[in-house]
């Protein structure tokens, strides 16, 4: 049967896109991964599971098809539903593709679960989902001909990187722990910004006499009338080499899924509490290989979703370990092609987990061997202890220079990065703000607890820690093969106060640069006391913080910490002047 070339006119000028009616034949139902693709025009459909064409009916684009045999027909970007007949039989209605969408959707799914460690190319994919269509994501696969456009999936199928790393996962159950933590609390170290403080502020610029306050505060973001935003995440996750994994961390990183579920439920969470109604588009990547080559490959996937981040009011990216610097590079990148600005997006955040900015802890490098490593793994393992500080500086210079807020998150236990590189101790900027995760099972005292607390705090609003916080990091360090890297990555803590920050924050009024300060990597335990004394100095002279009251209750909880383990043992011996430091202030 031939159609009317007027209706197939008025069909394809509909804004470059028909409809394709998925087949309920049994070739497709065994299909795994099948789902449906928006394609661009063409002069006929391929209908799955037929050699011939079919050829679509006289219908208006605003019909609705309701006989479906196992799902309703959904709209998404703009597209109809349409009804098709081939030979004079009407088909099902619903959703079909061509067989070109067929076979790249195969591909997609095979080579996913045929990943291997030590492939010989980089290999990165992603999973687009939007609020607009809840049912069926789209997934793209760089690296592979033909396969460098997004298509539909009824599910996201399993790489075997992530099948590989899932036995990794320990639970101990056995043992009682307390409650993680991630400290500080976002009300625990900013103010909240009331008229007279405000009135400081301005004076400050004009008058002299008036210290001007160079760190945020908190500002009430509750909305009287419920307002609408849309908000995009994009979550960027990557695999290491197997033997690091499972020698060197010992537990599973997780994926990029599970980071962008976590960011989506505390903004919903956020919106709930000030009344703003979010829809959401996100885009979760993962992937393998060398840092420039998934660099150059993430940013060709993030293309085809360009407009989706432009248009969007709220942005949020997140990632984790020696994927941060990659992510550092993907957000350059659409700083400066103008897809992300201070002018075009109403708030924009950076969710740093255990990122590994100036590499992997030098002390387990003698512990790794390159010997049996085939593919890109000697490559990438050799890129872990080779991190440019310098380029880290220039690209969130950048970054920061468009306000975006940065959110770092550093595991005390980590026993793969060091503190000093996931908080990045040696820079300072308002915009940046640092969490410390304590892993309950640690049972760390009370005492510990609120000096770890009050570095940071301290560390936030832009004043000296005298690197205490670094001295006494190598007292929590966690054994290799132990986990500690990735756990922080399940705490809805990690994310809720990166969103807070980012949401519930002032901008600085100044402008405000990127600055190094004064830094020594080396560890010495003849540090600590030196260290100690110049912090409480500091403490001292802060009016954020009731100074006399703080170290007080501080001082208490020294006094009835009793230490068990050797490493506590040592660093309380270390500590011994704190009560004389007092008593001398």
């Amino acid at each position: 049967m031939e159609s009317n070339d007027n209706e197939h006119e008025a069909l394809n000028n509909r804004r470059g896109s028909f409809w394709h009616i998925w087949s309920d034949s049994d070739e497709v139902k065994e299909n795994e991964g099948d789902g449906w693709n928006i394609g661009r025009r063409m002069s006929t459909l391929s209908f799955i599971g037929r050699a011939q064409p079919v050829v679509m009916r006289s219908v208006s684009f605003e019909e609705i098809v309701e006989e479906s045999r196992w799902w309703n027909p959904m709209t998404w970007r703009g597209t109809g539903v349409v009804e098709v007949e081939s030979n004079g039989e009407i088909l099902s209605a619903g959703i079909v593709e061509d067989e070109l969408n067929k076979l790249q959707r195969k591909e997609i799914v095979n080579q996913l679960k045929c990943l291997s460690y030590g492939i010989p190319s980089s290999k990165n994919w992603a999973v687009f989902r939007s609020d607009d269509d809840l049912k069926y994501p789209e997934i793209i696969l760089s690296g592979v001909s033909g396969c460098n456009k997004p298509v539909r999936v009824k599910e996201v199928p399993v790489s075997m990187f992530e099948i590989y790393e899932r036995n990794l996962k320990k639970t101990d159950t056995a043992l009682i722990h307390n409650e993680s933590l991630v400290l500080p609390e976002i009300e625990n170290n900013y103010r909240v910004n009331t008229l007279r403080s405000e009135a400081r502020i301005r004076l400050s610029q004009y008058v002299r006499g008036f210290t001007p306050q160079r760190h945020l505060y908190l500002q009430n973001m509750k909305n009287a009338q419920k307002s609408y935003k849309r908000a995009f995440v994009l979550s960027i996750h990557g695999f290491l080499p197997q033997k690091i994994v499972r020698n060197i961390i010992g537990e599973s990183s997780l994926n990029s899924e599970l980071m962008t579920k976590k960011v989506v439920s505390e903004m919903k969470r956020w919106g709930d509490i000030n009344n703003v109604d979010i829809n959401f588009q996100t885009l979760s990547v993962e992937g393998y290989g060398k840092r420039e080559d998934r660099v150059n490959e993430i940013i060709e996937i993030i293309k085809d979703w360009d407009e989706e981040i432009k248009k969007c009011e709220y942005f949020v990216c997140v990632s984790n370990g020696m994927n941060c610097s990659i992510s550092l590079k993907v957000l350059r990148f659409l700083v400066d092609e103008g897809l992300l600005s201070n002018e075009i997006q109403d708030k924009l955040g950076f969710i740093s987990l255990g990122g590994a900015y100036y590499g992997a802890l030098e002390s387990i490098e003698s512990k790794i061997s390159n010997r049996g490593n085939v593919g890109q793994d000697a490559e990438i393992i050799s890129e872990m202890f080779g991190m440019s500080e310098n380029q880290v500086f220039e690209d969130f210079e950048i970054l920061l220079k468009e306000n975006f807020k940065v959110s770092l998150v550093g595991s005390l236990n980590d026993c793969f990065v060091g503190i000093h590189s996931s908080l990045l101790l040696d820079i300072d900027h308002c915009n940046i703000y640092r969490n410390i995760f304590i892993d309950g099972k640690e049972n760390l005292s009370d005492f510990l607890i609120s000096l770890i607390e009050l570095i940071v705090i301290v560390k936030n609003l832009k004043y000296k820690d005298y690197q205490l916080l670094n001295e006494i990091s190598q007292y929590f360090q966690g054994n290799v093969g132990e986990g500690g890297h990735f756990i922080m990555m399940e705490d809805k803590n990690s994310y809720r106060n990166g969103i807070k920050f980012m949401m519930d924050t002032s901008n600085s009024i100044y402008d405000e640069t990127l600055k190094k300060v004064e830094f020594r990597n080396e560890c010495n335990d003849y540090h600590i006391p030196w260290s100690l004394r110049g912090f409480v100095e500091e403490v001292i002279g802060l009016k954020r913080i009731e100074a006399a009251e703080t170290l007080k209750g501080l001082h208490e909880e020294y006094l009835v910490w009793e230490p068990v383990e050797g490493k506590m043992k040592e660093l309380k011996v270390c500590m011994e002047g704190f009560a004389g430091v007092l008593s001398e202030l």
